[in-house]
C-alpha cells in the first residue's frame, strides 16, 4: 500500500504458480488463496480484513473459515479502525444510493 498526496492506493504483486503445482498439491487457486490468507493470519502478520481481501471471502466468511479450522480470531483496535472506516463508507454509499433513487 501506497500514500501519494494523501490518497491510498493499493499496489499488487504478480505471483504466478503452474499448474502442474496446484495439480500435485491437490487444490485450485480459490483454496490456495484461502489457505496462503490463513497462514499469514495465524501469527498476525494480517488482520481479519486482509486476509479476508486475499481470501477473496467476505469477513463473514473468512470468519466461518477460522472457526471451522479452529483458528482464535484476534480482533484488535487496527481490525475495529477498519471495520469502523468499512462501516461508514457503506454508510455513505447506501445514503448515495437512497439519494439517487428519489
Amino acid at each position: 500500500m501506497a500514500t501519494r498526496g494523501g490518497i491510498v492506493s493499493i499496489e499488487k504483486m504478480p505471483f504466478t504458480i503452474s499448474d502442474e503445482v496446484l495439480r500435485a498439491a491437490h487444490i485450485g487457486e480459490p483454496e490456495l488463496k484461502q489457505e496462503l490468507a490463513l497462514t499469514l493470519f495465524q501469527p498476525e502478520r494480517l488482520t481479519l480484513a486482509q486476509a479476508s481481501r486475499l481470501a477473496e471471502m467476505s469477513r463473514l466468511a473468512f470468519q466461518s473459515l477460522l472457526v471451522e479450522r479452529w483458528i482464535p480470531i484476534q480482533y484488535g483496535a487496527q481490525e475495529f479502525r477498519e471495520d469502523l472506516r468499512y462501516y461508514w463508507r457503506s454508510a455513505a454509499w447506501a445514503k448515495e444510493a437512497t439519494w439517487r433513487r428519489r
